[in-house]
């Protein structure tokens, strides 16, 4: 059944491993331009005039998970998400 997860006993995989030409094409796959995160910046490392996203968040006393996804889903607005906090308090 498609969507379902099996855990233990009922998955299908079960007390079976990998062979190591398995574990081999997995690791390749997994390797340079075709992973997805290849070329990305942690959202912690993102610098907006000479500070990181972390040291505003800091500043203003917001966590930094909260004062991210605000910061993403606003068009990435740095003024316009360090006024929604300030407004807040």
């Amino acid at each position: 059944m498609k969507g379902v997860k099996k855990f233990g006993e009922e998955n299908p995989f079960y007390k079976h491993q990998h062979s190591e030409e398995s574990k081999q094409k997995i690791s390749e796959s997994q390797q340079g331009n075709k992973n997805s995160m290849y070329g990305t910046k942690a959202p912690c490392a993102i610098k907006i005039n000479g500070k990181y996203l972390t040291e505003y968040a800091e500043e203003i006393g917001v966590p930094y998970k909260k004062f991210y996804l605000y910061y993403y889903r606003h068009e990435k607005d740095l003024e316009k998400t360090i006024n929604y906090y300030l407004s807040k308090k």
